[in-house]
């Protein structure tokens, strides 16, 4: 539901929408799923979240020639001897998945310069999580995404970005560094 609420927006246009207007726009399956108590709080964090300045600056459109796709589904052939961080690939194998933010910016003629994957998660650091043990978690996956969205784009992986955003924390953190994904050549 909550991943629902921030495919909604596009570009962040200065209003929050309020807990019953998300509640409004849950879709009835999940929402049914989650039941009224579980959907409020959810439409609570995610209202409280997008009062947050870096969470609008995040979602605001960057001047420029910038163009922002939602729910982005791929599917990757991943060749033996590549590593996502440290989980190597034994053999040639397909990855699929959706990126949940991908901002793309290009220059005047429409060549591509970079990208930023944006990835929702509603995790809450509790039962001795941290921040860091997410990140740990998640970095094989965003480094997927990363070179995913360098082979959709023609571009090289050093220039797509990843940004972890926690959104019942509302934390967000660059992770680039801990989402590489190395090609590795045979000996």
């Amino acid at each position: 539901v909550v991943h629902k609420w921030f495919e909604d927006i596009e570009w962040f246009d200065g209003k929050v929408p309020t807990v019953d207007n998300l509640i409004a726009s849950a879709p009835c399956e999940e929402g049914g799923r989650l039941g009224n108590d579980k959907l409020i709080l959810a439409a609570q964090t995610c209202s409280s979240a997008l009062q947050e300045e870096s969470f609008q600056h995040l979602l605001s459109k960057p001047d420029g020639n910038v163009v922002v796709y939602r729910e982005q589904d791929f599917v990757l052939r991943v060749e033996k001897g590549t590593s996502f961080v440290e989980v190597d690939i034994k053999e040639p194998t397909d990855i699929r998945g959706t990126i949940d933010r991908l901002v793309v910016h290009k220059d005047s003629n429409g060549n591509v310069l970079r990208a930023e994957v944006i990835d929702w998660k509603t995790d809450k650091l509790d039962g001795g999580k941290t921040v860091d043990d997410l990140v740990s978690n998640y970095a094989p996956q965003l480094a997927s995404y990363r070179l995913a969205a360098a082979k959709l784009l023609e571009i090289d992986i050093s220039s797509v970005t990843a940004i972890l955003v926690l959104i019942s924390e509302k934390i967000m953190i660059d992770i680039t560094d801990k989402a590489s994904c190395t090609p590795k050549t045979a000996m």
